[in-house]
Formats: structure tokens, sequence, C-alpha cells
């Protein structure tokens, strides 16, 4: 992996936040490392990590640890007035913008209805909003092309549909002119570079030196 000594070969960059930022990573982890760098020099000693990545699954799962949900009889503040749960609740319903896909969602013609991973997930915002009425939710199929146009005008209060979480798109995606807020993810798939051998493990490992300099 990529350390506090060795974090030269990461070539990440990003301007995102300007130019001035641009070499901001690899300038974090020159200064104080990586996650397990700092978990080691200030933690270690008072909270073991192993038996936290193994506390939920004995390390057969990468879902290794569930945050307490803390005082959940507690009354928070309301929202603020123009906040999009505001809206919500004003209209009445959620507009959640999904895209039919085997186990994803699908419509059924002869009920009417919709099932699915991204569809109940839309139904438990629902619940969650409207005190645990879940049949609020207005359906709008959204194009991988068009869904965040739709969700920064506004189109649909959400999407649960395949949308990867990206940086670029966490932060500042150039063709909506914003950033958006993501959930934990709900659905984990697998990526990785193929090609000719050995370049796909040089791009999987990030690495452009020494056998892998020919990568471009």
């Amino acid at each position: 992996g990529v350390t506090q000594n060795g974090n030269l070969r990461l070539e990440a960059s990003t301007d995102a936040f300007g130019p001035e930022y641009i070499s901001m990573f690899v300038n974090a982890l020159s200064t104080v490392g990586n996650y397990g760098e700092m978990y080691a020099r200030h933690l270690e000693s008072l909270v073991p990590r192993q038996p936290i990545n193994t506390i939920n699954s004995n390390g057969e799962t990468a879902l290794i640890y569930s945050h307490p949900l803390g005082n959940t009889a507690m009354v928070g503040p309301a929202p603020p007035q123009e906040s999009t749960i505001e809206v919500v609740r004003q209209r009445g319903r959620l507009r959640c913008g999904i895209s039919r896909l085997v186990g994803f969602a699908r419509f059924d013609i002869a009920t009417q209805t919709w099932s699915g991973l991204d569809v109940d997930f839309c139904r438990a915002v629902s619940a969650a909003i409207f005190n645990g009425i879940h049949d609020t939710v207005e359906f709008v199929e959204i194009s991988a092309v068009d869904r965040f146009q739709a969700l920064h005008g506004k189109t649909v209060d959400i999407l649960s549909r395949t949308t990867a979480a990206t940086f670029e798109r966490d932060v500042f995606l150039p063709s909506v002119g914003t950033g958006f807020y993501f959930t934990q993810p709900t659905f984990y798939d697998g990526l990785s570079f193929g090609g000719i051998p050995p370049y796909g493990n040089c791009a999987d490992n990030l690495q452009t030196l020494g056998d892998c300099a020919a990568l471009k």
C-alpha cells in the first residue's frame, strides 16, 4: 500500500479544490501517513485494531463495524424551511429517481407496483420522513445521462439507482457545477482493470514506475 515514506509513486491529483490543492493527497500522506500508520501511532496501544476488523464477521465481509445509533429517543431540531426534507414534507410525497434493473427496480404491470432493492430504499426514506408511512413515493425513471441534472434541478429529491460514489461527484461535478451528498453504499460490486499482463496488475496497484513505466 501507499505509506508516508513511499507515497511518491502515488500519482493522485485533483483540481476540484483549485490549483493550489492539486497535490493535496500526496502532501497529506507525506505529513501524517495513511490510516494504518496514524492508528498505530495514536490508538493501537489503547484499542488494538485487529479485533475491531473482525468484530461482526470474523473477516468474512468488508462490512466490519457498525457504529451505535446514539440516543434514538431524542428529538432533534426541525429541518430548515427550504431544505429538501421540508420541501418533501410540504409536498406530501418523495420523488425518487430510479432505473429499471433486475433485482433493483422492476415494475409489475399486473399489480401496477414497483419492487426491488432501490425501490425498497426509496420506501425506507419515505417511512423515515413520514413517520412510518412508506407508500408516499413517486418513482421517476431517470437515465444515467440525466440523473445528476435531474437531482440538481429538483426533478427528483433523491437518486436510488446505479450510481457510484466518486470524489468528483461528491465535491464538484463540472456538468452541473456542484457536488452531491452520498449515503453509505447500499450495494457493492466488483471493479478491476483488465489488459495485457502485467499491466492489469500495474493499474490495479496504481503503479507507473519500474516494470510499469510503459503503462500510459
